[in-house]
């Protein structure tokens, strides 16, 4: 979940980065991640009825979200993507690092 999260937030961020919303959008929709408790009972129901949780997690967080900025959330990304990204271990996770050795 953490990592899911994680990667609305960076997504957020490559948004602005972009020019794709502005600074101050970028900054709302990050704090209410970085402050987002996700409501775990609905998030599992709707995984039995849709297979994933991600429709449920856009929910839950656009609805915390002001008005102007619900649109810029998840924006461009799919359900599979943050599954994707949420999933994705580093290469490199759990070896020794040549200062470690």
């Amino acid at each position: 979940m953490n990592r899911m999260l994680s990667f609305e937030a960076a997504l957020t961020d490559a948004l602005r980065s972009e020019g794709e919303i502005t600074g101050e959008v970028c900054q709302q929709v990050t704090d209410i991640l970085g402050n987002s408790k996700p409501d775990l009972p609905h998030l599992l129901e709707a995984a039995s009825r849709d297979g994933v949780i991600v429709p449920e997690l856009v929910r839950q967080v656009r609805d915390r979200l002001p008005a102007d900025c619900r649109t810029a959330f998840h924006r461009g990304a799919t359900s599979q993507d943050a599954v994707d990204a949420a999933g994705r271990v580093s290469p490199h996770a759990g070896r020794p690092t040549a200062g470690s050795r």
